[in-house]
């Protein structure tokens, strides 16, 4: 979605996130298989990260989250949050 994207703008140009991969990320982009991402919360925004990789890999519109509904106070965030009914 438009604000979808705006919010990841955002983040990677406002606050200057950036994503680094270690491995063989290469390989692993090149697929299209269903993934399930686990975080272990190293951090507060680990869900942004997901979706920067979602729209890298044109899969925005098909991530799915189990967040805590505390989350859906997040500025700018969540707002998108309860509009897609996030569990």
């Amino acid at each position: 979605s438009f604000y979808q994207k705006f919010v990841l703008f955002f983040f990677e140009n406002w606050v200057n996130c950036k994503i680094y991969f270690h491995g063989d990320y290469q390989e692993i982009i090149k697929k299209k298989e269903n993934v399930l991402f686990i975080s272990n919360h190293q951090s507060s925004v680990d869900w942004i990260i997901a979706n920067m990789l979602a729209v890298r890999q044109g899969s925005l519109g098909h991530i799915r989250y189990i967040l805590k509904t505390e989350l859906k106070w997040i500025p700018l965030y969540g707002f998108y949050f309860q509009q897609v009914k996030i569990k």
